[in-house]
């Protein structure tokens, strides 16, 4: 229920090549082959490897440990964040603005200000966010085979379907 009953969430996801995690110097000569032109070695993690989902997930938590149970859930490459538990509704059915600016919403503000956090250590880590797979604005989320909204969470059509199969 992480998610469940929030006015508003996102998912962010991280552009990398798992490829991209340097080994360690010591480790080097650990992986050497021989092609027909030369010995080589590699100076990355390759994919494929046993450890190397887990070494990146841990590298994720690491970078964000400071957001996650806050309002952020890291899953490998992925980061979903929550948004604030309420819309800080009014009685004649408006929402919740800042005094500074009447067209900003409460909610919106104060999600926002945390997904610049998120973006901020990412940005310190030099990492960066893949923009076609961003959900920027969305009342709704699905996040391994669950869809959360303000009003519920639910297990989504395809799992749906699978079970009354």
């Amino acid at each position: 229920m992480y998610f469940a009953k929030r006015a508003y969430s996102r998912i962010l996801d991280l552009y990398v090549e798992y490829d991209e995690r340097v080994l360690a110097e010591q480790s080097k000569d650990l992986t050497i082959f021989q092609t027909p032109f030369r010995a080589l070695r590699l100076v990355t993690l390759p994919i494929g490897w046993t450890n190397l989902v887990s070494i990146f997930h841990n590298d994720m938590t690491y970078i964000l440990r400071d957001e996650i149970s806050k309002y952020i859930l890291p899953y490998i490459d992925d980061v979903p964040i929550r948004g604030p538990k309420t819309r800080y509704e009014l009685l004649e059915g408006k929402v919740e603005t800042l005094d500074q600016n009447l067209e900003i919403r409460r909610f919106m503000f104060e999600h926002l200000e945390n997904v610049n956090k998120i973006l901020q250590r990412i940005k310190y880590a030099r990492g960066t966010f893949s923009g076609p797979k961003m959900t920027i604005y969305s009342d709704h989320i699905t996040i391994v085979e669950f869809e959360y909204s303000y009003e519920r969470k639910r297990l989504t059509n395809d799992v749906i379907g699978k079970i009354l199969c």
